[in-house]
């Protein structure tokens, strides 16, 4: 049949979706663009 079980999310981005995501955190404001600049220099940390 199939597998049940729902795909595990990936622990590490790509340097690619790190890119983007500082890009987009540049264009956000307020407490999702602080967030969104955390994640982009969490991801860029593990290139």
């Amino acid at each position: 049949m199939y597998d049940a079980k729902p795909k595990q999310a990936h622990k590490e981005l790509s340097p690619v979706a790190a890119e983007h995501i500082a890009a987009l955190a540049e264009n956000v404001s307020g407490t999702l663009g602080e967030k969104l600049k955390r994640l982009a220099s969490l991801a860029s940390r593990n290139k």
